[in-house]
């Protein structure tokens, strides 16, 4: 009996998903560039909250998921409201299910200036 081995691409099966929260330009993508909107945790667990583009457009920054941090405690800074983080979304086709952040990724004053200088746009995601 032939085994059918099918493989699909992650914008395959996000197209395939009928509840898909993540639109085709990020279909791909796994990790983003996020701007840090709250870093008050009310549990203390070193959890931000933050605002990525194109995902989390018509979300209020008071229902964004918690992003919980990878970096050990001796070398962890808590993100300051305004800096940008690299995110990875554990479930990109729910955009209300865990995500992790890596750490501050600031080049200049502001979020506006660090993606500037990194190339970040929404026309970045669509190559």
């Amino acid at each position: 009996m032939p085994r059918h081995n099918k493989v699909m691409s992650l914008g395959r099966i996000l197209d395939d998903h009928e509840s898909t929260t993540a639109n085709s330009a990020n279909s791909t993508s796994i990790a983003f560039h996020a701007l840090v909107v709250n870093n008050d945790d009310p549990y203390r667990l070193k959890r931000i909250q933050v605002r990525i583009e194109g995902i989390d457009d018509n979300t209020t920054d008071n229902d964004l998921p918690w992003c919980i941090s990878t970096i050990p405690d001796f070398f962890h800074s808590i993100p300051q409201i305004g800096e940008c983080v690299i995110v990875m979304m554990m479930n990109p086709w729910n955009k209300s299910y865990a995500r992790i952040y890596f750490g501050t990724l600031q080049l200049g004053e502001s979020y506006s200036d660090t993606t500037k200088a990194f190339g970040f746009s929404k026309n970045d995601r669509n190559k």
